[in-house]
């Protein structure tokens, strides 16, 4: 009865410790444009996911964007401060601006000397097809009240660039602030432009690759056999149905279905 219960707690023992000695380190990838490539409510699904189950220790953020939506950047940084395991960032060849943003609220950043990092700030275009209508002899009459309930119509009016202008600027300043406070050292590069990270080493924390990232989410969960499991996206419900209700994907279904018709 006795090598019974030794036994029992022998294994208990084991498989209590095989999960932080062991455990796996998450793998999930960012590629594309941030709000269209992936989409914001996949990837906090995915998070939150990691976040909950016991078998997860760590989790690798692998980058390479150049950013995209800033609402959707911000959710997902979001979804980061709210991740209680260690969080590394792994920049492949790009990682900037939003998704430069998504890495800073990591606890680590890892990168190569060739990655391209930074570009953090925000930027619009505003296009006015005015002066050429008018040369087309096309007139187009818009009524709007307040009057400025116009601002952001396609056919664009120069005299709301001021207004833009602000716009622009405080989303701006509020991304450069979110960055500086997490990389308090890197105030030199908030100007809006890319950087080699070999020429800026205050925006990355090691050069390196994907062995260098394990290793330092292996250190930070204390999990120093943990092996990588890439986690595959799943697409939300919710993504998906935004998506199908977009113009944008209306259109092209419509087209395809005008393609596949014979008169």
């Amino acid at each position: 009865m006795r090598r019974c219960l030794l036994f029992l707690f022998l294994f208990l023992s084991a498989f209590s410790l095989s999960v932080p000695i062991f455990g796996k380190v998450a793998l999930l990838k960012i590629e594309g444009e941030i709000g269209r490539d992936i989409k914001a409510s996949d990837i906090v699904e995915a998070l939150d996911s990691i976040d909950k189950d016991p078998f997860y220790v760590a989790v690798i953020i692998d980058i390479n964007s150049g950013g995209g939506s800033a609402v959707q950047s911000h959710e997902i940084v979001r979804a980061l401060e709210r991740f209680e395991k260690p969080k590394i960032a792994k920049i492949e060849d790009i990682g900037t601006s939003g998704a430069y943003w998504i890495a800073s609220a990591c606890d680590y950043i890892v990168a190569d000397e060739l990655s391209i990092v930074g570009g953090i700030g925000a930027s619009s275009i505003f296009f006015s097809p005015q002066e050429l209508m008018k040369k087309l002899g096309v007139e187009v009459y818009e009524i709007s009240y307040p009057q400025n309930k116009s601002f952001g119509s396609p056919f664009f009016n120069k005299t709301f660039l001021p207004h833009a202008k602000k716009l622009v600027e405080s989303a701006g300043e509020y991304f450069i602030r979110e960055v500086a406070k997490r990389k308090p050292g890197a105030e030199k590069y908030l100007t809006g432009l890319p950087y080699l990270a070999k020429d800026a080493p205050e925006l990355v924390d090691e050069y390196g690759g994907i062995k260098e990232a394990l290793e330092k989410a292996r250190e930070l969960s204390g999990a120093k056999r943990a092996e990588i499991e890439e986690i595959e996206i799943k697409r939300s419900f919710r993504s998906i149905i935004k998506e199908l209700l977009s113009s944008r994907t209306i259109f092209r279904l419509l087209f395809k279905i005008f393609q596949l018709l014979k008169f």
